[in-house]
């Protein structure tokens, strides 16, 4: 703490140095680049009325834009079925245990999805994400949800048949 407070440059640096990462970003090079490329992908998205023009077709910096600009708003609404399915599978679980750990999941896909959300290039959710997914899906198909009946088995095919 000395150090810092003994060097007003190293403060003055620091300053600096977050007043152009936060709030002159929009005066960068980076910046009007990564917005040209997303309306770009946007406007490929409303040229093909929402039909999209396929993937690895279009560059964006926003998620979303080239999920919708890739897949059109099918693709994005399956994706997003998909998602939601497999969260409010979770809810279904009975194990309390395995929900606590389908939740720490969802917690866990935020900071990643927050960032594809600002600055994702492809329309791939990323292999994290989608492991997630499964992850989610399969605790929600688990046997806790749905119990295994307990009674009679079915019968072997022979004697199905009437041997």
């Amino acid at each position: 703490a000395y150090a810092v407070t003994s060097a007003p440059h190293l403060i003055a640096s620091f300053d600096r140095l977050v007043n152009k990462v936060l709030f002159e970003k929009t005066q960068s090079y980076s910046f009007i680049q990564r917005l040209a490329w997303t309306r770009a992908g946007f406007d490929a998205f409303l040229r093909t009325h929402g039909i999209g023009v396929g993937v690895g077709s279009v560059r964006t910096s926003d998620w979303i834009v080239n999920l919708l600009a890739s897949t059109g708003v099918l693709g994005t609404l399956l994706f997003a079925a998909a998602v939601a399915v497999a969260i409010a599978g979770l809810r279904r679980q009975r194990d309390a245990e395995l929900r606590r750990f389908g939740t720490g999941l969802v917690f866990a896909a935020v900071p990643i999805g927050t960032m594809m959300l600002t600055s994702g290039t492809t329309p791939d959710p990323g292999a994290f994400n989608l492991a997630i997914l499964g992850f989610l899906v399969a605790l929600s198909r688990s046997e806790q949800t749905h119990p295994v009946r307990q009674g009679p088995t079915a019968a072997p095919f022979a004697a199905s048949l009437g041997r």
